[in-house]
């Protein structure tokens, strides 16, 4: 379900991204890389999950074009801030990704995902493995599809700290868990270590 109401969107030339005026009263709510929600444009009943790339601060003068645009009044509002959002997928009632293949209409309201409607996209039917939960919903679990893992490479990347170490060794545990065969590669012997270190607590 669609949850909580915090923008409009304004902007939208390509089927994979789009723009939308973030409600004033919401800004507090909203941030990079926060995930957002709207309907699917040729089905009311699909939803669009994306996620907000940028937010920024609008002049006076562009609050103007916009309000134009979408024939709302925005002219109480001395500064306003715009998200610019890429779409991550599309998924029907039943979670099966589903096509999207014109742009979100202007106007259309944007709103934040409650937890159910968040896991449905990130719902794994196959052999997957936890990763962990997202930002901003603890409850709700990110799967990485075990069949997928075992077909090709995968890179982790991230800052120090932020939990590299942590999910390789929960990869390679659920692998080893499910009676599939692991290689660990390690440019120095204490990474090796850190690793199995996680493995055997």
């Amino acid at each position: 379900m669609l949850k909580d109401k915090i923008g409009i969107v304004f902007r939208s030339e390509e089927v994979d991204e789009f723009d939308f005026v973030v409600m004033e009263e919401v800004i507090g709510k909203v941030f990079n890389n926060c995930y957002v929600v709207l309907k699917h444009p040729t089905n009311e009943n699909w939803l669009i999950l994306a996620r907000i790339n940028k937010l920024i601060e609008t002049r006076p003068v562009e609050i103007g074009a916009i309000s134009s645009l979408l024939n709302i009044n925005l002219t109480p509002f001395k500064s306003i801030f715009l998200a610019k959002c890429n779409i991550l997928g599309c998924y029907d009632v039943e979670a099966r990704p589903v096509p999207l293949l014109k742009p979100v209409k202007l106007g259309q309201e944007v709103c934040l995902p409650d937890p159910s409607t968040l896991q449905n996209f990130f719902i794994e039917s196959q052999p997957a493995i936890p990763l962990g939960s997202i930002s901003g919903f603890s409850d709700v679990i990110l799967y990485l599809s075990q069949k997928s893992l075992l077909r090709a490479p995968i890179l982790i990347t991230g800052m120090t700290g932020s939990g590299k170490t942590t999910t390789a060794s929960s990869i390679v545990h659920n692998l080893i868990e499910t009676n599939n065969r692991t290689t660990s590669v390690s440019y120095t012997h204490l990474r090796a270590h850190e690793t199995s270190l996680h493995l055997v607590c």
